[in-house]
């Protein structure tokens, strides 16, 4: 049997033609479906604030080249900090509103239209949700960091160019397990500063699409290796990260899973930028009396990365 198809207006004014069963005698009861976004992606985010359109954020490092052998009649050899990276991230404005036709608060039966006008807010949280999941998804084909390279690539230069290139990504696309786990955790072990010294990265959480649920908590909750059939012990390293499954990723693949650093938020590498933090107005339209109820959104803002130091990506498989 095939399901029914709605016609829905979706944008335009709220008037009592739009919603017929509020307004109608035979139905005996209306209900409200329960609308939630959950909030998953800013704890990854540093949060910066400015009143321009566009924000620049640049990068110095304290790292110094070793000392040399010299005597007290020798120049003392003279060292420099490095100057990093930097990137300019555009913010863009969004709007929206929703409004109410004075013919529709009278006429309605059920009394509900006011409480709908509570989804502006949902809206603009589920916007942000999206533009998180952007930088991830976007993190090997679209997304650039500030040193020119996709946020997930084997090719990003260190700042002093004679230490060379590193990568947070793994060679190719494997399935979560605590083989390839401990890979990740490995080349997080094996990061360096900017001078190329080392400078290991304390992997504190996995990040992954819900698919992979199931790998990962065989992983993260067993004490024994789940490959073994010996009942090995499972390494206590392993346990030390935390499980943050996400409904945003799919959306750039089903399989790719990330590890996470646990860098302070100032170095976090990516960054929503606010230029104006969602500001809801009510609406009345002067030209059209009719029109009595309104409520309307304007934010701008941009989600972007300077770098992805603290992060990791495995494709899956």
């Amino acid at each position: 049997m095939a399901a029914t198809t709605l016609y829905q207006a979706n944008s335009s004014v709220v008037t009592s033609k739009d919603y017929p069963s509020l307004y109608s005698r035979t139905f005996d009861k209306i209900v409200e479906q329960v609308e939630s976004v959950e909030v998953e992606g800013a704890r990854f985010f540093a949060e910066e604030m400015g009143n321009l359109g566009t924000f620049k954020i640049g990068e110095v490092s304290s790292a110094l080249d070793l000392p040399i052998n010299a005597t007290d009649t020798d120049r003392v050899p003279m060292r420099q900090p490095l100057e990093g990276h930097n990137k300019t991230v555009t913010a863009v404005q969004k709007r929206s509103g929703i409004m109410v036709t004075k013919d529709a608060i009278k006429s309605q039966k059920t009394r509900m239209l006011a409480g709908l006008m509570t989804g502006l807010p949902n809206s603009v949280k589920q916007l942000q949700e999206f533009g998180y999941a952007s930088v991830w998804n976007g993190g090997t084909d679209t997304n650039t960091g500030a040193d020119g390279s996709y946020l997930f690539a084997d090719d990003h230069t260190l700042e002093d160019t004679r230490a060379g290139t590193w990568s947070n990504v793994s060679a190719s696309g494997a399935a979560f397990d605590t083989g390839t786990l401990f890979t990740a955790w490995l080349n997080m072990q094996h990061r360096t500063n900017a001078k190329g010294f080392p400078k290991r990265q304390k992997m504190s959480a996995v990040y992954y699409p819900d698919d992979l649920q199931e790998a990962v908590s065989k992983v993260h909750n067993s004490t024994q290796y789940p490959q073994n059939s010996l009942n090995a012990k499972l390494d206590p390293l392993f346990s030390a990260w935390e499980m943050v499954p996400s409904l945003y990723l799919r959306d750039g693949s089903t399989t790719a899973w990330y590890c996470i650093g646990d860098n302070s938020e100032a170095d976090r590498g990516l960054i929503i930028y606010w230029q104006t933090k969602p500001e809801y107005e009510e609406m009345k339209d002067g030209m059209n009396p009719r029109l009595i109820m309104g409520r309307s959104v304007t934010l701008s803002f941009a989600v972007d990365s300077l770098h992805g130091r603290n992060l990791y990506r495995n494709a899956g498989t």
